[in-house]
This record gives C-alpha cells, structure tokens and sequence, in this order.
C-alpha cells in the first residue's frame, strides 16, 4: 500500500509547468549572456576555503626550491588542474595529513571529549560484536539516545538527506536549529484495504536541506507505519520521542492506545494530531537532543544534538 493510496488529499499539491514553444532553448542562447556565478552553501564555502588556505601554505612552504622561487598559488592550481599533476597532489595530501586540522582533532579528543565523556586512554580487549551490545547502556546512557540514533539512521536512509539537515551539523553549530516537532505534520487516517483499521501517517518536511535552508519550497517525504516491521517505523520511534517530550496538545494522549482511539469522521481523509506550542514554532526546543553528561540519564532540554555527538 503506497501512501498516494493512504492520504491522496494531504500530500502536497504541485503546480504544473508550462511548456516552452519550440525553438526557445534555441534563442535563449543569443539573449542570455549573464556568467554562471556557484552559490555555495555555508558549510560548502567554509570547507573551500579552509582547503584554499591549506593549498595556499603548502604553496609557500613546500614547493619553492630557493628563497628566490615564488609559487603563486591561483597559477600552480590552474597547472595541476590542466596538467593532472599527480605527483603534486600527492604530495599535498601528504603535507596535509602533517599539517592539517588532524592535530587539532587529536587534541581536542585528548581534552575536551576525554574529560566530558571520562574517556579512558587503558587498552582494552574488544571481544566479537554480539546481540548484547543493542542493550549495552555503555553506548547509550539513556533508552532516547539508542532511539534518537535509529532514527536519524532510518530518516537519513529514507530521504537521502545529510545528517545535518536532521540534526546541527558543521558550519551550523550554536545555531540550534534542527529537526523539530513543527516540521513533522501527524495525521490518524483510514486504511483503505481495511476500513475497520486506522493508521498514523506522517509528512516530515526537510526545511534544513543544504542549499535551500529555511527559504524556498522544501521537500516533504511521507511515512506511514509499518507495525509489520517495527525496528524501522519512523513513525513509532517519532511517536516515542514525543510521549517522552509530553508533545501531545490533546490532554486525551497519554498513551500510545490513545493514539488509535481517535476517531476519523466519515466525511474526511484523516484526523490531524496537534503539536503544543511549545514544542513546534521557532525557537522551541529540537525533537533529538543529547545528554546532559553521558554518565548522567538526563536529556538536554533545549540544545540540538551535534553531528559529532550521535554520528
């Protein structure tokens, strides 16, 4: 059963191109003179430009064989590029593991993360991956952080959208802005191959998309439940994060049964499930959030999980 067939009137309606008379492609040609200009994401241009910096120390460092010998490095770029000088490139990945941002992230493991997860530099005997370790409270501090994980791997899995759509990835960080509750649009509808029974179907809009950042049309991805396959519903591990949030507006959701006590008129598609205010508008705290300290059960309040913290 496909969700078309599960909500036709709630999926988004989109409006219809018209077509172009023949030879406009053609003429576009003679009228259209303006320079193709790249406009780069955030993250994108950050990472550009930290690799530009790098290029352009190795440049002066590494590549001149006298005082006398000058590199520039806009012409050496352009040389390696036209030329497919692998030796030179070579050499400058290898320059970059020595010099690059990895001993930064060395020590940054050995301060910051040692003391705020109490890492132990002991070696230890990994013995074979087995079943326990799904269970393993070493791993995961408290039952929202092993949920919070499978769904970010199923979303990611499901809409081939970057981690940091879902979650504050690089370039974002202290922005606090993720996935919340308002973009997640619930609804209790009939199935149509059994009336008698209801399901729970979801529109997840991904407004974080990189390029299209809260600004034009995001896309929207629909998930209904899968009660056949429960460890890759969507909607239940989102439904379990909301009961854990106290989302519900509706003082009757308590539980997960009152869920499907809710009745869908005979004269509509489906029942829509509400969100608190607090919990969907700007500025309301993100749907998957981390610990407070890992050795602590405690779930951060307001702050959206980082990438390097749940990836």
């Amino acid at each position: 059963m496909t969700p078309q067939r599960l909500l036709p009137s709630l999926l988004p309606s989109g409006k219809v191109k018209p077509g172009r008379p023949k030879g406009f492609f053609r003429d576009s040609r003679k009228t259209d003179q303006t320079a193709v200009v790249l406009d780069y994401a955030r993250p994108s241009k950050l990472s550009i430009d930290v690799a530009w910096k790098s290029w352009t120390r190795f440049c002066e460092e590494e590549l001149p064989e006298d005082e006398d010998d000058k590199h520039d490095p806009v012409a050496e770029a352009d040389r390696v590029d036209r030329e497919v000088d692998v030796p030179t490139v070579r050499a400058f990945l290898g320059w970059l593991l020595a010099n690059g941002n990895f001993r930064q992230l060395d020590a940054h493991i050995h301060s910051h993360l040692k003391e705020e997860h109490e890492l132990s530099e002991i070696s230890q005997f990994r013995a074979t991956m087995n079943n326990d370790d799904a269970i393993c409270t070493d791993y995961y501090p408290t039952e929202r952080q092993r949920l919070q994980h499978a769904l970010l791997i199923l979303l990611c899995a499901g809409t081939s959208a970057r981690p940091g759509t879902l979650i504050e990835g690089g370039g974002y960080y202290d922005e606090n802005d993720a996935l919340r509750y308002g973009d997640i649009k619930t609804h209790v509808v009939r199935n149509p191959e059994d009336p008698a029974r209801k399901s729970v179907v979801m529109l997840i809009t991904l407004r974080l998309m990189k390029g299209y950042r809260n600004r034009g049309a995001p896309p929207t991805f629909v998930f209904y439940e899968r009660p056949e396959t429960p460890s890759f519903c969507v909607v239940s591990h989102i439904l379990g994060l909301a009961f854990d949030d106290d989302a519900f507006l509706s003082p009757f959701i308590t539980s997960p049964e009152d869920i499907w006590r809710i009745d869908v008129p005979s004269h509509r598609q489906g029942t829509p499930i509400e969100w608190k205010s607090s919990v969907e508008g700007k500025g309301a705290s993100p749907s998957m959030r981390p610990n407070v300290n890992r050795r602590r059960d405690v779930s951060h309040q307001s702050r959206a999980v980082y990438y390097h913290e749940q990836v």
